[in-house]
């Protein structure tokens, strides 16, 4: 099935399925239920068979799923290209963190080029990538087909980053800033932009912790 006929919010579920598959493959699971996918994901059984059938993926009475060929087809649909090239903008604490990360390959992303504007960074080497001067951002980017950046730089240091990557090749951000990037104007309109805000997901997380306390004294 083409991408464009699954819905978004499947998409977006397929990501997590693909993970929870390669789990099951670690753990030596050939093969697998919905109940089995659900319980591990805390989500309803009929949501995931749902999910599946827009992939064409249906499971067999009595066996289930096949777990090397569902991850094969929710791979194909979540990661249809071999390995796509990111750039990574500001290679402070988090940016590091980001380089040594080894999920991002493990789903098809190579983080190819880092940038920075610390001259102390520039021209060192972390796993191998050396971090260049962001003032060669447009050409390297262009040089390299790259379509995604990564920003993880100071709120300050936003401004500047973005008019970097209006006057590039760049199509698509995921921003780990402090600062929510709802669009870049004068950008295409099928310029893609994600948040990440690291802080408020911990927020929202003591928030519902809280109130479970307060459920269970209550």
């Amino acid at each position: 099935m083409n991408k464009s006929e699954v819905p978004d919010e499947v998409i977006n579920r397929l990501y997590i399925y693909a993970r929870c598959l390669e789990g099951f493959r670690e753990e030596g699971k050939k093969s697998f239920s919905s109940d089995d996918i659900a319980d591990r994901l805390n989500i309803k059984s009929t949501l995931v068979r749902k999910d599946f059938s827009y992939i064409g993926t249906m499971g067999k009475r009595g066996v289930g799923y096949d777990t090397e060929e569902v991850l094969k087809e929710v791979n194909q649909i979540a990661f249809p290209i071999k390995e796509r090239k990111v750039a990574l903008i500001g290679v402070g604490k988090l940016g590091s963190a980001l380089l040594n990360f080894y999920g991002f390959k493990t789903q098809g992303f190579k983080i190819a080029l880092a940038f920075d504007k610390d001259r102390r960074k520039i021209g060192s080497e972390i796993r191998g990538i050396k971090i260049d001067d962001i003032n060669n951002f447009k050409k390297r980017v262009k040089k390299e087909g790259i379509k995604i950046a990564i920003i993880a730089v100071p709120s300050e240091e936003v401004v500047n980053v973005i008019k970097e990557i209006k006057n590039s090749c760049i199509e698509a951000v995921l921003n780990f800033t402090p600062s929510y990037l709802s669009s870049l104007n004068n950008c295409s309109n099928d310029f893609i932009i994600r948040n990440i805000d690291l802080s408020s997901e911990l927020a929202r997380l003591s928030y519902y912790l809280s109130e479970k306390e307060s459920t269970k004294r209550n």
